[in-house]
């Protein structure tokens, strides 16, 4: 069972909650490679916080090389930012395509 990408990007904290807690895995990826967290980037902070504090992946990145730190900065969302960088998130992960990091990223 998988988080639905679905359900992280609505901020559905209860849904997050409910499946997390019947055995859905926080790093499933997409096809594209792609994780509820770094679908999450436009979620409420308290739906990223509950993923992370099940163990969630912040360094896992998705086919282009996006981690969740990178898709949310590009994203302008400096409140998930900011609750990822609090659980250690590599400020200095490049991604695989743009070759920037999330200040590179951030401007571009």
């Amino acid at each position: 069972m998988y988080i639905s990408n679905k359900s992280s990007e609505r901020g559905n904290v209860d849904v997050v909650i409910l499946l997390i807690a019947h055995g859905a895995d926080v790093n499933a990826q997409s096809a594209s490679c792609n994780t509820p967290l770094i679908y999450g980037r436009a979620a409420e902070h308290e739906e990223v916080r509950v993923s992370l504090d099940s163990g969630a992946d912040v360094e896992d990145h998705n086919e282009i090389g996006y981690t969740p730190l990178i898709n949310t900065a590009s994203a302008g969302h400096i409140h998930i930012a900011k609750v990822l960088l609090e659980h250690k998130n590599g400020i200095n992960t490049r991604s695989n395509i743009f070759e920037k990091n999330i200040i590179g990223v951030g401007l571009f």
